[in-house]
């Protein structure tokens, strides 16, 4: 069927509002709503419509029940994340032959990426813990047509103070070569 322009009629509810009726097979209670100011959110079937955050006359009031048991509030204090970039390059790396690039915890620290890269072929391992007995936590390789090995943990791996990260750059080329990474996380404050 070729796209044309016409008009379809269009069904709006006694404010004004209309109703678009695109909703989750497995939650049809809940629909899409187009207000008059042209404003989306979502509207029950039995007519309550949340816009997000609003001013306070455009908002619900929020009830505790007299028995609500206890509500948990962290308050986050306003110092910030110290950021952590630890840079590391190892020149003329044999073939076969392995470069650690080590960083040392200072406080509580969160691993949040490693990055490497090189000219040719390697492997990248990333551990983490006390001298001598640190754990592997990723492995990744690269190829020629992708020099680049990015390790992104989402959620963050705790590193206690003094413990250690380390990045195992193995060179997995035939000829030498030089290898770089990048450690990248946080401090957290004390």
């Amino acid at each position: 069927m070729a796209d044309y322009n016409s008009s379809l009629p269009v069904r709006t509810e006694a404010n004004g509002d209309i109703v678009a009726k695109l909703c989750d097979g497995t939650t049809n209670t809940q629909i899409l709503a187009i207000d008059a100011n042209g404003k989306i959110g979502i509207s029950s079937i039995v007519g309550i419509t949340s816009k997000g955050q609003a001013t306070m006359e455009n908002s619900f009031p929020v009830v505790l029940a007299s028995d609500q048991s206890v509500l948990n509030v962290n308050v986050v204090g306003s110092t910030a994340a110290e950021p952590i970039q630890d840079f590391d390059e190892a020149d003329a790396i044999g073939a076969g032959d392995p470069d650690t690039h080590t960083y040392t915890a200072s406080g509580a620290f969160k691993l949040h990426r490693v990055f490497a890269s090189a000219s040719g072929k390697m492997k990248v391992e990333v551990k983490v813990g006390p001298t001598g007995s640190t754990e592997q936590m990723a492995i990744g390789f690269n190829s020629t047509a992708n020099p680049n090995v990015d390790l992104v943990f989402e959620n963050e791996i705790p590193v206690d103070d003094g413990d250690l990260v380390e990045v195992i750059r193995t060179n997995l080329d035939k000829a030498s070569m030089n290898v770089y990474s990048y450690i990248n996380g946080y401090n957290q404050p004390a």
